[in-house]
């Protein structure tokens, strides 16, 4: 005559799928280290990530950024998420936008003055420029400067280069004043940010000066008729 119990259970009926929504995505073409993209989930679910991006699961995935670790070079175009919430109810897979990750600077950066001349007595010289990326240049900089360092994407001296793969452009460039060597440098940066450089001198010289000769000694007359 023993009864057991009674007993009793809750059972949760959810047949709504969760949204799932992305931001913050990457770049169309980047240098970073890491990538991430933001996901908007109206429940807490379960994320599968699929594609080129390398296979991944993400359980009990709330709101907030997802990483999508360190990649290798290359064009990413079906990598994609799915969630799905506690009761099995999916949401549409959501793919994220086609983007390049390229780490590699520009090639063969080149910048020539006046033709390759060691000197000239102009102000205005011809400065050719030169330079090669598979994901295309977007600006390049010509600056009289010694330094090294590339000029913030803020100055002035960046210029278009219309995404070219293979880039090369003669434009006239005015020294400064002062009859001494000018050095002058070139910076190509590509469309993710890379950037490389050249460098190239030349001497400005007074045109007014006396005509050299011999071991560069001026020519001087003296006025006599000898």
């Amino acid at each position: 005559g023993n009864i057991g119990g009674p007993y009793a259970d809750t059972v949760t009926l959810d047949t709504e799928a969760p949204t799932l929504t992305l931001s913050d995505l990457p770049e169309e073409y980047t240098n970073a280290d890491s990538l991430s993209v933001s996901v908007t989930l109206s429940e807490t679910a379960d994320l599968l990530k699929t594609g080129t991006c390398g296979p991944g699961s993400f359980p009990d995935q709330g709101t907030g950024p997802l990483a999508l670790g360190s990649l290798a070079e290359g064009t990413y175009s079906d990598c994609a998420l799915k969630a799905t919430d506690a009761a099995g109810n999916e949401a549409g897979v959501q793919t994220i936008r086609t983007f390049t990750v390229d780490r590699t600077a520009p090639a063969s950066p080149t910048l020539t003055l006046d033709g390759g001349a060691a000197q000239t007595d102009m102000e205005n010289i011809t400065a050719a420029l030169s330079a090669s990326d598979s994901g295309g240049i977007e600006e390049y900089c010509v600056k009289e400067t010694a330094a090294p360092a590339t000029p913030a994407e803020s100055d002035t001296c960046w210029k278009s280069a219309a995404n070219a793969t293979s880039f090369s452009r003669s434009e006239s460039f005015a020294l400064s004043d002062g009859f001494h060597t000018k050095n002058l440098r070139a910076w190509f940066r590509d469309r993710a940010g890379n950037v490389s450089g050249a460098d190239d001198s030349i001497q400005r010289v007074d045109p007014n000066r006396a005509p050299l000769v011999g071991f560069e000694n001026a020519l001087v007359f003296n006025g006599n008729a000898d």
